[in-house]
């Protein structure tokens, strides 16, 4: 009889106040980011220029073609490098929001069609439902989110998968939370790597630089919610991202941040 492949779970989030070591650890590789991200910019900017300048002025063809071709590919390669270093050492705090997730989850899902050169066979769909759930969001913050959880599961090592979805549900708790889902079948996460998958620089793809999910944890922390991940190696992975419901709220702040809002205002 066949042995039931078992299902790993993590999950990151803010279950209690974090350990004062573990905050001067983010903050740490927050500054060690920061620092890798300004030491790369500025030589990388007068790489473009060069590869630009020889491509205007000089006849490129053949073999200096092809290695001008690679040396371009590195090059936006290093620049997306400087954009994750960035991202994860000065993230812009969230401008939360009554809004539809739904909405936020098919524009990530459109623009990382427009970006990526996906597989032929690859069947990538947001699924319908949810259209009515509103939740607190920052909707850039939560397509950012998505762009990052969208680029592992079709880019994760092993065997691709064929099929990605991207779906909101509503968890009726208790308590209740609006969930933003992400669900593979590809190759899934080896249990070895659980542990690890919110460590910043930890990645098991060639070319990752292991920002993705530690960014995708805050932004959920910021958002008030946390990230859960299952896998089951073999079968797939599925990501969630817990949201705060805003029943009726649809463009309104919190209460909380409207308050906070008011108190910092000047009284005439």
């Amino acid at each position: 009889m066949a042995k039931k492949a078992k299902t790993t779970k993590v999950a990151g989030g803010r279950p209690g106040p974090p350990k004062r070591e573990s905050v001067e650890a983010v903050e740490l590789l927050s500054k060690f980011a920061a620092t890798m991200a300004h030491e790369i910019r500025n030589p990388l900017a007068t790489i473009f220029s060069a590869l630009s300048q020889v491509r205007k002025h000089g006849q490129v063809v053949g073999d200096s073609a092809t290695l001008l071709n690679i040396a371009e590919e590195e090059a936006l390669r290093l620049n997306r490098m400087v954009a994750g270093l960035l991202e994860f050492a000065r993230p812009r705090p969230p401008k939360l929001r009554g809004g539809r997730p739904l909405e936020a989850v098919s524009d990530a899902v459109n623009a990382f069609r427009r970006q990526e050169c996906l597989p032929e066979d690859l069947d990538l769909a947001v699924e319908g439902g949810g259209e009515q759930l509103l939740a607190w969001l920052d909707a850039d913050h939560i397509q950012r989110a998505l762009q990052h959880l969208l680029d592992n599961a079709v880019h994760a090592p092993g065997p691709g998968p064929r099929r990605v979805r991207a779906r909101v549900l509503a968890h009726e708790g208790p308590p209740q939370k609006v969930i933003v889902e992400v669900e593979d079948d590809g190759a899934g996460i080896p249990r070895d790597f659980m542990d690890r998958v919110f460590d910043p620089f930890f990645s098991s793809k060639p070319s990752g630089i292991g920002l993705g999910l530690p960014v995708v944890r805050r932004i959920a922390e910021d958002h008030g919610g946390r990230v859960e991940i299952d896998s089951v190696p073999g079968k797939g992975t599925r990501v969630r991202i817990f949201l705060e419901p805003a029943p009726g709220r649809e463009g309104q702040e919190p209460v909380l941040k409207k308050k906070e809002k008011e108190a910092k205002e000047p009284r005439s």
